[in-house]
C-alpha cells in the first residue's frame, strides 16, 4: 500500500527511523533507554480520508509533442499531357447545360476519355476540340487552334493516303470530332472536299471488325445521322449495309437518286415516316406530362432533345420525298399541301429549340438548309426557311 511503513520494527524505533532488532518482550533499543516497545514484529496500517465526491479540477490539454511522419506527401499527382487532356475533356462532358455541353453531339464522345492515349489521331482531335471550344462562339480564332486543325487534317488525310492502313474505331472517333469542331471553325478544306465520303469510307473499312461494344455502337449511330445527310445529295454512299441500325429507311438514297424506279416505294416510305411522326409526337408529349424527382430532370430533358433531332430529321426525309411525289404528280394539291405542313412543323421545331443555341441546335440548320433547297420558289415558307437558317447558323458560328 502505497505510504505505509514496510518494516516491523516498534513504533519509538520507526519515530525515530533507527533499525529495530524486534527482539521479545522488548528490543534492544528500548531496554537501554527503558521506555516501553510496542507493536514489534507488527505489520503497520495507515488510514487516509477518502470523499467519494470528486473536486473540480482544471483540466489543462497538453501539448502534443509533434510527430514527424515516416512518409512523404505527393504535392501533385503525376500527370503528362494525356492525362491532362483527358482532364479537360471529362470537364467538358460535366457541362449539363445543352447551350455549351458537348453531349448533344452524340453519346460516344462519353467513352473518349477511357481510350485517350492510345490513338495519335483520337489524341490530335481531341486536343483541337479542347481548344477550339471556348473560341467557337467568336469571329476571331487563334492561330495556334487554326494549326492544330491543320494538323488534325493532316493526320486523317494520311490515314486515307496509307494503303493498307488498319483503320479502327478511334480513327472514325477522330474524324467526327474533327468535323464537329470545322463547322465551329467556319472552315473547309480543299484536299477534304468531302469528308461524309472519307468517313463512309472509315466505317466501311472498320466495319468488317464488326461493331459490338456500347462505344462502337453509338458511334455508329452518330456517323450514320451524318451520312444520311450526305446520301441525299451523293448517291455513291451506301447506307443498306447498316439497315438494322438506322431508324430511317436506309434504302431512302437509293429512292431519291433513282426515283424513277421505286415510285411504289417512295410513296410507302413517305406514308411510313408521317406515321412515325405521329409516333414521335406522342412520345415528347407523355415525356413532358411525367412528373420526376429534380435528380431525373436532366435525363428528361436529354430524351426530350433526342427526340426533337428524331423529329428534325424525320421533316427532312420526309420532305425530300414529298418533293420527287410533287414532281411525278403535278396535279396532286394533297402533296403540296403537306409540304407546306411539313415545312411549318420542322419552323415549328426549330424554333422550340432556339433557346438550345448555339451546340444544343447545332442539328437544326443543315435540316433548315435541305428543307429550303426543296421548298418550291413559290411556298411563302422558303423566306422563313432561309431566315431560321441564317439566325441559328449566325449564332452558332458566333
Amino acid at each position: 500500500m502505497p505510504g505505509v511503513p514496510r518494516s516491523r520494527g516498534c513504533n519509538s524505533c520507526l519515530k525515530q527511523k533507527k533499525k529495530c532488532d524486534q527482539a521479545k518482550p522488548a528490543c534492544s533499543r528500548c531496554a537501554r533507554l527503558g521506555i516501553p516497545c510496542i507493536g514489534s514484529g507488527e505489520q503497520k496500517y495507515v488510514f487516509k480520508p477518502v470523499s467519494f465526491t470528486k473536486p473540480f479540477k482544471t483540466s489543462f490539454p497538453k501539448a502534443r509533442k509533434h510527430e514527424k511522419s515516416s512518409q512523404v506527401s505527393i504535392m501533385h499527382k503525376p500527370q503528362n499531357s494525356s492525362t491532362l487532356l483527358q482532364a479537360k475533356f471529362v470537364a467538358a462532358l460535366e457541362i449539363t447545360d445543352f447551350r455549351y455541353g458537348l453531349n448533344c453531339y452524340g453519346d460516344f464522345l462519353e467513352h473518349i476519355p477511357k481510350i485517350l492515349g492510345h490513338s495519335h489521331a483520337l489524341d490530335a482531335s481531341v486536343d483541337l476540340m479542347m481548344s477550339a471550344l471556348s473560341y467557337h462562339y467568336t469571329h476571331e480564332v487563334p492561330s495556334q487552334v487554326l494549326a492544330k486543325y491543320g494538323s488534325g487534317l493532316k493526320v486523317l488525310r494520311g490515314l486515307k493516303d496509307k494503303k493498307g492502313t488498319q483503320l479502327n474505331f478511334e480513327n472514325v472517333a477522330a474524324f467526327q470530332i474533327v468535323t464537329i469542331c470545322q463547322s465551329w471553325l467556319g472552315k473547309t478544306d480543299d484536299d477534304l472536299k468531302s469528308h461524309r465520303q472519307i468517313l463512309a469510307w472509315f466505317m466501311d473499312t472498320v466495319t468488317e471488325k464488326g461493331w459490338s461494344s456500347p462505344f462502337e455502337l453509338q458511334l455508329q449511330e452518330t456517323s450514320l445521322v451524318a451520312l444520311f445527310f450526305e446520301a441525299l445529295v451523293d448517291p455513291r454512299i451506301d447506307l443498306e449495309q447498316y439497315g438494322n441500325r438506322l431508324s430511317l429507311q436506309p434504302r431512302q438514297n437509293t429512292l431519291l437518286h433513282e426515283p424513277l424506279h421505286y415510285v411504289e416505294e417512295i410513296k410507302t416510305t413517305y406514308r411510313k415516316l408521317q406515321d412515325d411522326h405521329t409516333t414521335i409526337q406522342h412520345r415528347v408529349e407523355s415525356v413532358k406530362q411525367q412528373k420526376l424527382p429534380s435528380e431525373r430532370l436532366q435525363g428528361q430533358q436529354k430524351l426530350i432533345h433526342r427526340l426533337h433531332v428524331a423529329e428534325a430529321i424525320l421533316f427532312t426525309a420526309a420532305l425530300a420525298l414529298n418533293r420527287i411525289l410533287r414532281a411525278t404528280y403535278l396535279d396532286d394539291s394533297v402533296l403540296l399541301l403537306e409540304a407546306s405542313t411539313l415545312a411549318n412543323e420542322l419552323i415549328t421545331v426549330a424554333k422550340a429549340v432556339s433557346h438550345y443555341r448555339p451546340l444544343g441546335a447545332s442539328y437544326i440548320p443543315p435540316c433548315l438548309v435541305a428543307a429550303w433547297a426543296m421548298t418550291s420558289v413559290w411556298n411563302p415558307r422558303k423566306v422563313t426557311l432561309r431566315h431560321c437558317s441564317w439566325n441559328i447558323s449566325t449564332i452558332i458560328l458566333a
